[in-house]
């Protein structure tokens, strides 16, 4: 627990106490246990008026408490199996059998799970797989089609000459022949091949048909001379030519192969999930949050325990105190009237009928307040699980006094509300998980792995030898697109949670300032009331034994004889009444002060005694 340096004024606030009741505070002591301190005392000394006073630091969030907080059964193994119970026993067993802080202790159990849970790896994942291919599937028969169309053109020039070998006066002497050719050809060619495909479980029948047209032209001219020893002739011819060719033809064959389509593959994969460390801080941090809100409801909620225990116990000391009081006075009227009834005077007749009245008044609210007493002890006794509330010690309750009301610092007391308030725990730790939920977010902005692979996979045909081995390694990068274009808003909108809870806690602040001050004013007003009481009871015993004194010295005969004893007995009955009405001004002071720890938010001792003040 962070620890404040003590001010001047709140040197002057310690309690003045008969016993100071430890139970309920397990969480805030440090691990390892303090030195002993001096009790606080009586009474403090007042500050001076012309010293400065200090400010007191800003109050920041309490830290994690520093002790595991002890389970039900541990607590009631420290209460006394037999024997009267006493204050500090009965917040134990009320604090063990307080199925509130029972559900406090699963959440903070729960608490520290989450936070365990956020710091674990995800353990890696072995994956096999085996996978096998047998393609028996026959498809349906169909054809292809082809089509070629081609067309030519050629044009031609030739000359062709021929002369004979034969001497002179020979058969041929001197002849010759001389050719000139020329023309133009062209070609077209239409070709369709139909392929009519039948596959079949191993061998494919294939019908392939041919249809193709070829039409050829020629034309041109042809011009020859011929000569002699007696002269030449010439000779032009014209050449046209024209063919149209139709084929179709018509094959079958059967294709067998192999069936390639059996195959087998097994393969083996280890998976490495890799977690952000950025988004594994910002969860760590969210349930540090979620335990610090956990134990602090606890303990919030302890203390309200312990605050409405200790105002039973009160209620039940001043009931009890005025149960005495009022069997005191029907005592002293019982005593008064069997005094008058020794002396057996006629004249005294008034006086015992008034002491009569008096005893049977007494009687009635002994009877009123013996009601009470077991109202309230059995009401006790169902906080603590006790069976029967015999147990409680009457008067163990704790007599708790602020020695100087009106030196009671508003402002500190306000910076210490802002640390031990329920509400300004919950709003605190509820920021701080916003503040923890948006980091999560944001952390996602950052890319990073989010699993590696390594493996190896192995693959085989049927009907051919050796496999196929591949061996892998892949990472896994996620990508966070959506946050970078700001698709995904959530961060937003837990920043804006976290600011709201910032709003909150400043607007508790200021109703907090004003429930202290309020507050306090009660406390003074019941102070001056309960100094008021206590003053008139010295008064009053002093104006008693000096009355009493001057009536007996005025005693003249038997009638004067009974007014200092009547005296007496009215002083000792007046001041039973004054204690009466002392008792009921203390219980209004201790309301007044339970209401102020209501404000402060923890018992008023833990902030101005203690160590902390010995200090």
């Amino acid at each position: 627990m962070t620890r404040f340096p003590l001010t001047a004024s709140a040197a002057a606030l310690l309690l003045a106490s008969t016993a100071v009741s430890t139970a309920g505070i397990f969480k805030r002591h440090p691990k390892k246990p303090a030195p002993a301190q001096p009790a606080p005392q009586a009474a403090a000394p007042t500050p001076k008026p012309a010293a400065a006073k200090p400010k007191p630091p800003t109050p920041s969030p309490p830290p994690p408490a520093a002790t595991e907080i002890p389970s039900a059964d541990a607590l009631i193994a420290m209460v006394p199996s037999a024997g009267p119970l006493a204050e500090h026993d009965l917040i134990l067993l009320a604090i063990a059998n307080s199925p509130e802080l029972e559900r406090r202790r699963v959440s903070i159990t729960a608490a520290h799970a989450q936070r365990r849970a956020a710091v674990t790896w995800k353990n890696p994942e072995l994956r096999f797989s085996y996978a096998w291919q047998d393609d028996d599937m026959v498809r349906i028969p169909f054809t292809e089609t082809s089509r070629e169309q081609t067309s030519s053109t050629e044009r031609f020039n030739g000359s062709d000459s021929t002369s004979s070998l034969a001497s002179f006066g020979e058969l041929g002497y001197g002849e010759s022949t001389s050719d000139l050719s020329s023309g133009t050809s062209s070609a077209r060619r239409y070709r369709e091949i139909e392929r009519r495909v039948t596959p079949g479980a191993g061998t494919d029948r294939i019908t392939t048909n041919t249809y193709e047209v070829r039409e050829d032209r020629a034309n041109g001219t042809r011009t020859r001379t011929e000569s002699d020893t007696f002269g030449s002739a010439t000779r032009r011819d014209g050449q046209n030519e024209s063919t149209q060719r139709r084929l179709v033809s018509r094959s079958n064959e059967s294709v067998a192969s192999p069936n390639w389509t059996d195959q087998d593959q097994f393969g083996m994969l280890l998976r490495f999930n890799l977690p952000n460390p950025v988004e594994r801080k910002a969860l760590f941090e969210r349930a540090a949050a979620e335990i610090s809100l956990a134990e602090a409801e606890y303990l919030a909620d302890e203390d309200k325990l312990v605050r409405e225990l200790r105002g039973l116990i009160q209620d039940l000391a001043a009931v009890e105190s005025q149960l005495a009081t009022q069997q005191k006075r029907r005592e002293g009227y019982r005593e008064f009237h069997a005094e008058l009834e020794k002396l057996n005077q006629p004249a005294f007749a008034m006086d015992k009928a008034r002491a009569r009245i008096e005893i049977h008044k007494a009687l009635i609210d002994i009877r009123e307040l013996q009601n009470d007493v077991s109202r309230t002890r059995d009401w006790l006794g169902a906080l603590c699980g006790l069976s029967s509330p015999d147990r409680i010690r009457a008067g163990s309750g704790t007599i708790r006094r602020v020695v100087d009301p009106s030196a009671l610092d508003p402002a500190w007391l306000t910076d210490m509300a802002m640390i031990y308030r329920s509400d300004v725990l919950e709003s605190r730790a509820r920021q701080a998980i916003a503040t923890a939920r948006m980091k999560v977010e944001r952390a996602a902005r950052v890319p990073f792995a989010s699993f590696v692979d390594g493996g190896w996979q192995r693959q085989w045909q049927d009907g051919r030898t050796g496999q196929q081995d591949q061996f892998l390694v892949r990472v896994a990068v996620e990508l966070p697109i959506f946050n970078w274009l700001g698709i995904n808003k959530r961060d937003k909108a837990f920043a804006e949670e976290a600011k709201s809870w910032a709003q909150q806690i400043s607007r508790h602040r200021q109703r907090i300032e004003s429930e202290i001050s309020l507050a306090i004013r009660r406390l003074k007003e019941s102070s001056a009331q309960l100094e008021g009481y206590e003053k008139a009871l010295r008064e009053q015993a002093s104006d008693a034994s000096k009355s009493i004194a001057e009536l007996e010295a005025s005693t003249v005969d038997i009638n004067d004889y009974t007014r200092p004893k009547r005296m007496k007995y009215e002083f000792a009955d007046l001041a039973q009444q004054m204690e009466i009405g002392r008792s009921d001004a203390h219980a209004d002071y201790n309301k007044a002060l339970m209401a102020l720890e209501d404000a402060v938010g923890v018992r008023i001792e833990k902030i101005l005694g203690g160590p902390r003040a010995s200090k």
